[in-house]
């Protein structure tokens, strides 16, 4: 029996290696243009802020997986367990709109602390999770929340 020639074998499974290459090529092209639509997704259900505690006392928050906790007891907010700033030294609660172009629209909460710097707290798609995180911190620190452009 004659040998066949290279360009008419197929492997095992059936295909020509040319098409499978085609295929490799076509999912690999499918996978790089799908990349941002996950990664917009994973921003989505990374950027919230949660109340996980909320007392007269204390309150603390989830903050893009951060732990916030602003305490009355210390007159102290920290973030991650390290004091980012004393109640006296906050201003004031911001919340920021920022516009994203083609992307989701978010909201960022941030302690304005003495000449006009500031310490990020968070940000969340969903702008009622932002205004009762501000508001919260507000009462809690006793400072009022301004809405900054």
């Amino acid at each position: 029996m004659p040998e066949p020639s290279r360009e008419t074998t197929r492997p095992p499974g059936g295909r020509h290696w040319r098409s499978a290459a085609w295929q490799f090529l076509r999912d690999f092209v499918r996978g790089v243009l799908s990349e941002p639509a996950r990664v917009i997704g994973l921003m989505r259900s990374a950027a919230s802020i949660e109340v996980v505690e909320d007392h007269e006392n204390r309150l603390e928050l989830n903050a893009n997986n951060r732990r916030v906790v602003a305490d009355r007891a210390t007159r102290a907010v920290r973030l991650g367990g390290r004091v980012v700033a004393h109640f006296g030294a906050i201003d004031a609660i911001e919340i920021r709109y920022h516009e994203n172009g083609d992307g989701p629209e978010w909201w960022a909460i941030s302690l304005r602390v003495g000449s006009g710097r500031r310490v990020a707290i968070g940000r969340t798609t969903d702008d009622a999770e932002a205004s009762i995180a501000a508001a919260r911190l507000g009462t809690i620190t006793g400072k009022r929340v301004v809405a900054v452009n």
